[in-house]
């Protein structure tokens, strides 16, 4: 044993003694039988406190899973109903009660291990806790060594997942069931892709990738492959491997006569393999040979995966329902205890598919957690709910955790799994931690509650910065739910008007560029404090990463209107400043290994067996993260899907497209001419074939290279001004604030704040004004404002001066003043409810339903009025209305329904200027959804109005109740709805 192991092993048992755990007897953990799998994952994720705890299976009485922990002789004792529950009993320990996480972004380990104050038992209802989709392997592993994947599967156990899609190795499985079927060596080979592109083969989107692949690498993925499935096996994690669908290589039919082959068509370019028709007996014989060898080399798997027709498939008038019990027959013959597992992505599964076959032995993995809400799709089908928060393997911080919190309240039909999809899962571990503590949770998780606990648990010491940092983190780009999150315009091909790098990413980012940078100046902050743990370290850089890649989408429209202004010192001045910022990425990115290109690149060549293999492996490698295809059609779509912020394609590829786009321009500029044409794919494939070298290991410190960044970014304080409501009322005192932000090590005296407001108008300072802001502090100064006429309001500190025109509104005296639609209206005149703008709610179906016209309705205390009048009359609002509300309570109550399910913070402006916004949710009116968001059903009508007259009988048409709470001590003065149209207002009371 080290020295470094030793000193750490003492520090934890005087630690642990000291917080009430003890020092651990003498004799050695008494581990239950069946424990040693979990024992040495344990070992293996933090050796240094891994005989601290002793471990016994239990039965997991009424629940699907179980461990429960006590402490007591110095140690940790974890009960588990498996080994996957053993070890989610050890994550739970280590993050919840000793402030220690094992993740893909860092470890901490705490050197100090607490006593519980009672035992703690935890329970999962979710028999299938599911990872990986089909990209993995080519977005984050396809070139793994087996230490890499060890780390892996130890991740995934602790994580508690029970079930995980494996790729690699099978390729195998094609070779021998092409073989059989008249495919010489060479001709087997080449069509299996090389690893980098090959999860598109499994989904039936090409082949042969780069040539195909030769016969030691197949040999030597299929032993990592065995070795893979062992592993898992021996954690409790049941391996899911791909199912034959009936993609064949080109000329089968002409190998085996008869065969009824169809011809599928291109994948954004890509050749797609044929379609054996799963109908006939020639599919039956070569799904045998499939499962024979997946049986021979890997063991019997039960779980399959297999998608038929994915993302465009061609049937060839081959009935759906049939092919799928083509496939199912496949599957009974090869292993009676078979499980056919399906995603549901784009149209997948459809509704034939499943009615013909056994749905007991189905489970739909729906990817996005989205596709089950309200529609019934999956009928009697079991299902997993999933999120699939990253694309591509990009790397901005995303992944919406309101979902995720919410998760463990969900109820519906045949839930009995759940699913994390991601294409890259070594991104934002904040999420992975979330998704998979969610899983033993019952109830839904106070996610503000949480989030206060994270930097914690995470960092292992409670620090004000830190948390203040998450708050934000939270709020702003965890809190967004666009497609994967926006990625850096550094890494876009270059153009004056880009919005995004990837063509699925989406155009903006969601929150303002600058929303984020409070989070960087709070971990600066923390860093005297938290800047031992690597796990605060990772988070220091991917937060820096993220505000300076944020800085593109300022820059890039500045670039665009020097240019088209013919102004050449501005263009200069900026394109400058644009380098700059890629060269401060390079450097900060340089520090952790996470963000190292070479580290991709040599995980790519390590197999190639001689020179040659090398580089076709490092093409691979290179090509999915730049043009992806190999071929100008095949990238036309793609090209940069997979980009990364990753020090080494920072400088060796996105800079020198920047650095040539710009020439090209500014020499546009000196002659007046058009710019010279750029063959992006032609130069970009240059890179793609290069062989030059970049680092392995990381070089500098993170906590210097943030602090020059801050410097970078800001030279000078910041100070900034808001105020709140968007819309202040005449005569309603409102709250401005003014942030002075401090980029710099040293602190900020003599700061003096002050706010000068029109003639007319009044403003009086809330609290203390602090004289001083601390290094890398942020300060906030508020005053309660009365407005009067229009005006330009200014703040004043240390110097800087920041002004706001505001223009006040009038707010209306009332809700029902503000009445902007009518979704109403009595049975006999239908042509007055237009809720969704066609259709609406019946007066008598709501009567019905307790909910009568100009009539009182009570709710957990709240009095509402319902809106009454003429049929024709509006009597809710959709969209942003302010109006004045008296009244105070412990909650602003809401009646009222979503066009689809709906979201839009409220605010409410209390009578001392203070100003609260929470978001409030409503479910979608028609169809009986699943309650989120706190809503729940006020009236529940049997239908709905059409311009026809009453219809569609028994679908369900529901006005929900929802609410916020206000501040306590405080008298509401004016609310403000949301700027949603889709989200209908009926009644709003305090209680």
């Amino acid at each position: 044993m080290s020295r470094r192991n030793l000193f750490q092993l003492a520090s934890t048992a005087a630690g642990a003694a000291a917080l009430g755990l003890g020092a651990p007897s003498t004799a050695q953990a008494s581990d239950g039988s069946g424990t040693a799998a979990a024992r040495s994952a344990i070992r293996r994720l933090a050796p240094a406190i891994a005989d601290r705890f002793e471990l016994h299976l239990a039965d997991p009485g009424d629940s699907v899973a179980s461990f429960s922990l006590t402490t007591g002789r110095g140690r940790v004792t974890i009960s588990g109903s498996d080994t996957v529950a053993l070890l989610s009993g050890f994550t739970w320990y280590l993050e919840q009660h000793a402030h220690g996480q094992v993740s893909r972004g860092g470890d901490h380990i705490p050197q100090q291990l607490p006593a519980l104050a009672e035992p703690v038992r935890r329970t999962t209802r979710l028999a299938h806790r599911y990872a990986y989709n089909f990209c993995v392997t080519g977005y984050t592993n396809p070139n793994w060594s087996w230490k890499q994947w060890e780390r892996e599967i130890d991740l995934l156990a602790a994580g508690g997942y029970n079930q995980v899609l494996v790729t690699i190795g099978q390729e195998q499985v094609w070779y021998d069931t092409f073989r059989a079927f008249g495919y010489s060596d060479a001709e087997a080979r080449a069509y299996i892709s090389l690893p980098c592109h090959q999860p598109w083969q499994w989904m039936s989107n090409l082949f042969g990738y780069d040539g195909g692949m030769s016969a030691q690498l197949l040999d030597k993925r299929r032993t990592l492959g065995r070795r893979i499935i062992a592993r898992m096996r021996e954690l409790g994690i049941a391996p899911v491997l791909p199912g034959f669908s009936g993609s064949v290589p080109a000329g089968f039919a002409a190998k085996n006569p008869g065969a009824q082959v169809i011809d599928q068509g291109q994948w954004y370019g890509f050749d797609r393999p044929d379609w054996l028709d799963t109908t006939t007996p020639l599919f039956q014989q070569v799904a045998a040979a499939h499962y024979a060898s997946q049986q021979k080399h890997f063991g019997l798997c039960h779980a399959q995966a297999i998608d038929l027709l994915h993302e465009g498939g061609n049937a060839g008038g081959v009935d759906i329902g049939k092919a799928a019990q083509g496939v199912e027959q496949a599957l009974r013959a090869a292993d009676p205890g078979y499980l056919w597992i399906i995603q549901a992505w784009g149209s997948n599964p459809r509704k034939d598919l499943l009615q013909a076959v056994d749905r007991s032995r189905m489970l739909v993995l729906d990817l996005t957690g989205g596709s089950w809400s309200g529609s019934g799709q999956f009928g009697s089908t079991p299902w997993s709910w999933g999120q699939l928060p990253n694309f591509g393997g990009r790397t901005g911080l995303f992944g919406p955790l309101a979902p995720v919190a919410a998760s463990p309240g969900i109820t519906a039909d045949q839930l009995n799994g759940t699913c994390l999809s991601s294409e890259g899962v070594d991104t934002n571990p904040v999420f992975n931690s979330l998704f998979s503590e969610a899983v033993w949770h019952d109830t839904p998780i106070d996610l503000d509650d949480w989030i206060t606990g994270y930097p914690t648990r995470r960092y292992g010491t409670e620090n004000a910065a830190a948390s203040a940092a998450w708050q934000t983190l939270a709020a702003v780009p965890y809190a967004h739910g666009s497609t994967g999150g926006a990625d850096s315009l550094f890494n876009a091909q270059p153009s004056l008007t880009a919005t995004k790098a990837s063509a699925n990413s989406p155009g903006s980012l969601g929150y303002d560029a600058y929303a984020l940078e409070p989070a960087f100046l709070d971990l600066l902050r923390a860093t005297r404090e938290l800047g031992r743990a690597d796990t605060f370290r990772f988070d220091l850089v991917n937060v820096a990463r993220q505000v300076l890649v944020n800085q593109s989408r300022l820059l890039l429209p500045q670039i665009n209107a020097a240019y088209g202004a013919k102004d050449t010192a501005a263009f200069d001045r900026l394109t400058a400043r644009w380098l700059t910022l890629m060269d401060a990425l390079e450097q900060l990115l340089s520090t952790r290994g996470e963000f190292l290109l070479g580290r991709w690149l040599t995980d790519a060549r390590q197999w190639g067996a001689d020179d040659a293999e090398r580089a076709l492996l490092e093409h691979d490698a290179r090509s999915l993260i730049g043009t992806w295809g190999n071929t100008r059609a095949s990238s036309s779509v793609n090209h940069d899907y997979a980009n990364r912020d990753w020090a080494g394609l920072v400088s060796g590829f996105y800079k020198p497209r920047w650095t040539r786009f710009f020439a090209s321009l500014r020499t546009a500029l000196t002659t007046g001419t058009a710019p010279a044409a750029i063959d992006w794919f032609a130069a970009d494939d240059v890179w793609m074939h290069g062989s030059e070298s970049y680092p392995v290991e990381p070089s500098g410190d993170e906590i210097r290279q943030a602090a020059a960044l801050a410097a970078l970014l800001h030279p000078e304080p910041v100070l900034t001004l808001s105020f709140a409501p968007a819309a202040p009322a005449v005569g309603v005192p409102f709250r401005v604030t003014a942030e002075l932000a401090n980029w710099s090590a040293r602190p900020l005296s003599e700061v003096r704040p002050a706010l000068t407001v029109p003639d007319g108008w009044t403003a009086e300072p809330v609290g203390d004004q602090a004289a001083a802001v601390g290094a890398y502090g942020r300060t906030t100064y508020a005053w309660t404002v009365t407005a009067g006429a229009a005006g330009s309001i200014a703040a004043t500190a240390a110097g800087l001066r920041v002004e706001a025109a505001i223009t006040p509104v009038t707010p209306f005296a009332s809700l029902a003043a503000a009445f902007n639609n009518s979704g109403i209206s009595d049975d006999t005149h239908p042509q007055y409810a237009h809720l969704d703008g066609t259709n609406g709610f019946s007066s008598q179906a709501l009567a019905a339903q307790g909910l009568t016209a100009g009539g009182s309705y009570v709710h957990d205390g709240i009095g509402f009025l319902w809106p009454g009048g003429a049929p024709e009359a509006a009597d809710n609002v959709a969209g942003p209305a302010s109006f004045l509300l008296s009244g105070s309570g412990t909650r602003l109550g809401f009646l009222g329904a979503g066009i689809y399910v709906q979201t839009g913070n409220v605010t409410v402006t209390y009578t001392d200027g203070t100003v609260d916004s929470r978001p409030v949710t409503f479910p979608n009116y028609a169809g009986r959804e699943p309650l989120t968001g706190g809503a729940e059903v006020a009236a529940d009508c049997d239908y709905r109005l059409t311009p026809s007259g009453p219809a569609n009988h028994g679908y369900g048409y529901r006005i929900y109740v929802n609410s916020v709470p206000l501040l306590a001590g405080k008298t509401v003065a004016m609310v403000s709805l949301p700027a949603n149209p889709g989200l209908h207002i009926f009644a709003v009371a305090t209680g």
